[in-house]
């Protein structure tokens, strides 16, 4: 089967020297990253004129909690956006020496996602580039993409996108884990990558099914799989040659109504000559064009806190493990790289330990991420740049 060539424009950032980066395995890359990042948090300390060392934020829980982390997030300057966050939440004295910040980080992320809130909706990606019906049905995982619909439902909606973007920045500056399963179009369009049709099969298999069947098909004639634009047709007289696939170039959009993918395109019927222009023009506006507002301000946002040379080195799978860590817990991992300290004599910890790894072991995997998030308020571990124990103290 032919490849449809369907890439959007290619926005790949310069490298700014970080390009012998690009070439070199994930961990040296984690630990180069890691390093920019702590320089830039640390660099406040060596000059005496900064002013405060880090940003405090009180906040509410609840209802109010993305409300007050929009409006602090858009209203912070980039050298706040740069300090290192303290949080302390009303009516809650603590001293947050990390803890408190990592739950914030994981409460807002939640917030942005909930469907309430109608930025984001779920779609069930594939999971690969394939779209044969044993894929579709076997269906592949859950992940968020920008609601279509946020510009009507949102409030000054640009302004929770560029908020949601320096959220996703200073996650990846402080080191912070956060479950942010976003759909591999976002992760591109951060890292500037050129999306193309293999990101509408892993998006939507059914599409891209249909888009395929009409870009191979050597036949004319009605189409019942082609998408359904929910727009006007060409006014030709007749189903002839001419529109046989009763297509026009032209998409409605729940939001802007209808709109031309070409000029004039709502009048251009799509034939057998052009039917592979239209395919490649709907693909590039479902992925890019009919969310390029939010996708800007969301990329406005990550870079406001994160220079983008810093994740030049990275592709979209890499950027995704940086910022949301690995997927499923590794319990040889976590037991190879755990230490027990205490003052529980040495043939008790060890039946001790026994038994908590072997409780582990029954455990599913969304069971033991709610046993991490438990002891540590995240539900995920890193990919660690070099072997660090996890600490277990007993009492």
């Amino acid at each position: 089967m032919e490849t449809i060539p369907c890439d959007a424009d290619d926005t790949s950032v310069e490298s700014f020297g970080t390009g012998c980066m690009r070439s070199r395995p994930f961990p040296e890359k984690h630990r180069w990253f890691m390093q920019r990042t702590f320089d830039i948090l640390s660099d406040r300390r060596g000059n005496p004129t900064a002013g405060k060392l880090d940003s405090k934020l009180v906040t509410p829980r609840g209802e109010d909690l993305l409300a007050a982390a929009v409006s602090s997030l858009v209203s912070a300057s980039e050298t706040e956006l740069r300090r290192p966050l303290r949080v302390q939440f009303e009516n809650e004295p603590s001293l947050d020496t990390g803890g408190v910040a990592r739950e914030w980080f994981g409460l807002v992320a939640a917030e942005f996602l909930d469907e309430r809130r109608e930025l984001f909706q779920v779609v069930r990606t594939t999971g690969n580039n394939s779209f044969s019906p044993t894929d579709l049905e076997a269906g592949g995982s859950l992940a968020y993409a920008i609601n279509p619909k946020a510009s009507l439902a949102v409030h000054d909606y640009l302004s929770y996108y560029r908020a949601f973007g320096r959220f996703i920045g200073k996650a990846l500056l402080e080191g912070h884990l956060v479950q942010l399963p976003m759909t591999s179009v976002i992760f591109k369009h951060i890292l500037g990558e050129p999306v193309s049709f293999v990101d509408l099969i892993e998006l939507d298999g059914g599409l891209a099914r249909s888009l395929q069947l009409l870009w191979d098909t050597t036949t004319l004639g009605s189409l019942a799989t082609v998408p359904d634009r929910s727009a006007n047709v060409g006014d030709d007289e007749g189903q002839d040659e001419e529109d046989a696939y009763g297509l026009d170039f032209s998409v409605y959009h729940t939001a802007m109504g209808t709109v031309d993918l070409k000029p004039n395109g709502r009048n251009i019927c799509v034939t057998k000559q052009n039917k592979r222009e239209y395919v490649t023009l709907f693909t590039q506006w479902h992925l890019a064009r009919s969310t390029a507002e939010e996708l800007e301000a969301i990329v406005l946002g990550v870079h406001d806190v994160v220079p983008e040379e810093l994740l030049a080195p990275f592709d979209f799978a890499e950027l995704r493990l940086l910022l949301c860590g690995l997927p499923v817990l590794d319990l040889d991992d976590w037991k190879s790289n755990t230490v027990v300290a205490g003052k529980l004599r040495k043939s008790k910890a060890s039946r001790l330990t026994r038994w908590f790894w072997s409780v582990l072991q029954s455990m599913s995997n969304e069971q033991r991420e709610r046993l991490l998030q438990f002891a540590t308020v995240v539900t995920t571990l890193p990919m660690l740049v070099s072997p660090r124990p996890h600490m277990f103290e007993s009492p």
